[in-house]
């Protein structure tokens, strides 16, 4: 950890008091062991502890429909967190139908969703987000689409539903790095996603024009330095020392160890 104040706002929409809290409602109307927990990456090791304790698993955005089928196979029901859009974009590609995708309300209790809908949802979503992604519009894509016609657009999977489907294609940063590295010499390219790795695609693939499709930072991840980098690796082990209980890694471990089944 090179600055410990670089947090994550998504990681953030979703704590263990919550995630108990509407484990503990959701008893009130389905019957918890059948459904599985699966939390994104970008979460407390609390939340990965809550997972392996109960079963589920944890998940990259690249593994995020690995992680869904594994968990369907065993459970009639999956609670996803704390991402709402990877866990819909997820259910498209999955073809599952509209109504077996139920997105819980971000207060509690559940504000009105009837009991019904829980019930008949396959998928449950946490209604978290990642601002970055969030950010991006459907002006932006008619935008870069009218000044670019022959354009090709790839987004994050944490952007909306809406846009998506309006992109040419979509997936994890990885995706992304190989979608413009794969793409034929003199192409047009806009990307959704944070605008540090527009910028380094950019630099990294001269031959091609790399777009923002807008420009998207998160402030976060600009608190890391290449200087917090050498300050830590010469301080190895005397600073920034991050401790997790043992009860937690423990739990966690369990989480982790299920996604080596699928990675």
């Amino acid at each position: 950890v090179e600055s410990l104040d670089a947090g994550c706002p998504l990681a953030d929409m979703a704590d263990i008091v919550q995630v108990e809290s509407v484990w503990q409602q959701l008893k009130t109307v389905i019957n918890t062991e059948k459904i599985m927990p699966v939390v994104y990456i970008n979460s407390d090791s609390d939340l990965k502890a809550f997972c392996g304790k109960h079963g589920g698993t944890v998940c990259t955005s690249s593994k995020a429909l690995d992680a869904l089928n594994w968990a369907f196979a065993q459970s009639d029901k999956v609670l996803f967190f704390p991402d709402a859009n990877l866990g819909e974009n997820s259910a498209v590609k999955l073809q599952l139908p509209k109504q077996k995708v139920f997105r819980l309300n971000s207060n509690l209790p559940f504000n009105g969703q009837s009991d019904e809908q829980i019930k008949e949802a396959k998928l449950i979503l946490w209604n978290g987000h990642c601002h970055v992604h969030t950010w991006f519009k459907t002006e932006h894509i008619q935008k870069i689409r009218k000044n670019y016609p022959d354009v090709k657009i790839v987004v994050h999977p944490e952007c909306s539903r809406e846009i998506v489907e309006l992109a040419d294609a979509a997936g994890s940063t990885k995706f992304i790095v190989n979608f413009v590295v794969d793409s034929p010499k003199n192409s047009t390219i806009a990307i959704g996603t944070e605008a540090n790795l527009m910028d380094r695609l950019a630099r990294e693939n001269p031959d091609k024009k790399i777009l923002p499709l807008s420009k998207s930072i998160c402030p976060n991840m600009w608190k890391v330095s290449l200087n917090d980098l050498f300050w830590v690796l010469d301080n190895l082990g005397e600073v920034n020392k991050v401790v997790v209980e043992d009860a937690i890694k423990n739990d966690a471990r369990i989480a982790l160890e299920n996604m080596l089944q699928f990675v």
